[in-house]
């Protein structure tokens, strides 16, 4: 996919379609943790799994 476009066309889809980049922990328990913002967006891995708090961080 980055050989066909270039960076700028990838950023803009980014930001318009908010597939990964802008994506925040809100799901309990992590909307409830200090931490939720400073942890990277939810992985896809999470997503598969179903868990998305994979870190050791109590709320």
């Amino acid at each position: 996919m980055i050989k066909e476009n270039s960076f700028l066309v990838l950023l803009y889809k980014e930001l318009d379609e908010n597939t990964a980049w802008r994506k925040t922990r809100t799901e309990k328990p992590c909307s409830e943790c200090l931490y939720q913002y400073l942890c990277p967006p939810p992985s896809n891995y999470e997503f598969a799994i179903g868990k998305f708090n994979l870190c050791t961080a109590k709320p």
